[in-house]
């Protein structure tokens, strides 16, 4: 039985931003502004730009997502922890977009897991 077929909630709403390559485009330049904002952490912040790019290149493919948000959140919570260290204003704001990129994340999990369609791996 598929729970998402009503296409309803926040969840839903989510999933369906998450099959557009513009919306990982958006957050890749969200990535780079912060990069080019806070210098202290250009370097993960840059990764994380770059891991959102690479999900960009084809967003329904799963292993290529997970790897995606994966590097991306290594690397943010890299650049949480460098920009901490130097007492950088931009750690609170880094960590609102660690908790969306989280929040994609386990809204992905949480998508796939209400449905019945099988991922190609």
């Amino acid at each position: 039985m598929d729970y998402n077929i009503e296409n309803k909630g926040i969840v839903c709403f989510f999933q369906d931003l998450m099959k557009k390559q513009t919306f990982f485009l958006a957050l890749s330049f969200v990535a780079i502004a912060f990069a080019w904002i806070f210098q202290v952490a250009i370097i993960p912040l840059g990764v994380v730009a770059v891991a959102l790019l690479a999900i960009c290149i084809k967003p329904t493919n799963f292993i290529l997502r997970l790897v995606g948000f994966l590097v991306a959140l290594g690397a943010l919570f890299i650049s949480l922890h460098k920009m901490n260290l130097a007492q950088s204003g931009g750690f609170y704001p880094g960590l609102i977009f660690a908790f969306v990129l989280l929040y994609l994340l386990l809204s992905w999990f949480v998508y796939n897991a209400r449905s019945s369609e099988i991922n190609d791996l």
